[in-house]
């Protein structure tokens, strides 16, 4: 699953990550407003073709960035294990971006 390899990842480049999950069974490990403050950034993972609500994708992807400077990386994969390599490929850039950005402002 994608909270598996995203977690994997984590662990892999010694950082740490809170993951919530939002799926059959409903929300697990919900973020709190106090986790979204606390983070250097936001990835959002879904999959292809399974529409959430217009204004979740709103919020994730244009209200966070602009109106609150997190960084967002929203991806979209394929519903199946093997898709779990571009996730961590992903993931890796992202966190790339934030410590060159982290290094530019000198943080």
């Amino acid at each position: 699953m994608a909270a598996e390899a995203l977690q994997k990842s984590a662990d892999k480049y010694g950082i740490a990550i809170k993951i919530e999950t939002n799926g059959a069974g409903g929300v697990e490990n919900e973020l709190t407003p106090a986790d979204i403050a606390e983070a250097d950034g936001i990835i959002v993972a879904s999959n292809k073709f399974c529409e959430y609500w217009s204004y979740e994708r709103t919020i994730d992807t244009i209200v966070l960035p602009r109106d609150f400077g997190y960084p967002v990386c929203s991806i979209e994969k394929e519903y199946i294990n093997s898709a779990s390599g571009q996730l961590r490929t992903r993931f890796q850039a992202f966190v790339e971006s934030i410590e060159i950005k982290k290094i530019q402002e000198g943080k």
